[in-house]
């Protein structure tokens, strides 16, 4: 009787364990798009406000 009172406990906590891991995995994925997101906001800012050209634009001179 222990044993399947085991095996029965068994059957319901590791579908549990599974389905935290899970939803813990996906929260950690979202933090990590929002922390993408944010530092490409942050760099794009950055450049954006700076005065080195990067040459990402013509100054309308020939090339020699």
């Amino acid at each position: 009787m222990l044993m399947f009172g085991l095996v029965a406990a068994g059957l319901i906590v590791i579908p549990m364990g599974f389905q935290f891991l899970a939803v813990l995995g996906g929260k950690a994925l979202l933090l990590a798009k929002l922390a993408l997101i944010l530092t490409s906001i942050q760099g794009l800012k950055k450049i954006a406000t700076s005065n080195v050209n990067y040459g990402l634009y013509s100054t309308g001179h020939a090339a020699p």
